[in-house]
């Protein structure tokens, strides 16, 4: 029985893209570490990413590595990040929850690639963790050219996560 169940993961795996077990908090609670989740690698052939996407793209580090972050901004997008919140082209969004742990640990200090209010350049997308308290991304890194997004996520595989933590 387990291994038709793996078989069909596989089956189901193949036919959509790849997996990627999560490695840091950085998309918690939305996907921890320990998660599998699945990637449509053809999601952004004939369309560009939309915001709110969550995103596996190549690493900056060039080392081989890929990351997983959300689609905040979209190419031309103006964002700013204050103690009020996030804000896209004027208006607060619904990410600002999280805005005063992403003030106070990124964007107004020697590390940070980028200062707000930023305007995301053509052709590139600033990508944020969801947990921007232990997320290194675009904050950090400045913003992702689309040609380094290699596929959308899909979500989280709970099988899939299942069967990698009994194996561990």
């Amino acid at each position: 029985m387990k291994l038709a169940l793996l078989l069909m993961l596989a089956m189901l795996i193949a036919s959509c893209g790849d997996t990627y077990e999560m490695q840091s908090e950085s998309m918690a609670p939305t996907i921890k570490p320990g998660d599998v989740v699945d990637a449509d690698m053809h999601a952004y052939e004939d369309t560009t990413p939309a915001r709110w996407d969550m995103v596996v793209y190549n690493s900056p580090n060039n080392d081989g590595e890929d990351w997983v972050h959300r689609v905040v901004g979209l190419p031309s997008d103006v964002l700013d990040i204050t103690d009020s919140g996030l804000f896209i082209n004027g208006k607060r969004e619904r990410y600002a929850e999280q805005t005063l742990k992403i003030r106070h640990t990124a964007g107004y200090n020697d590390n940070s690639k980028i200062i707000f209010p930023y305007t995301v350049p053509h052709g590139h997308y600033l990508l944020l963790g969801d947990n921007p308290a232990e997320a290194i991304d675009g904050r950090y890194i400045g913003p992702t050219p689309l040609n380094k997004i290699k596929g959308k996520i899909l979500g989280v595989n709970p099988l899939a996560t299942k069967i990698v933590k009994e194996n561990k």
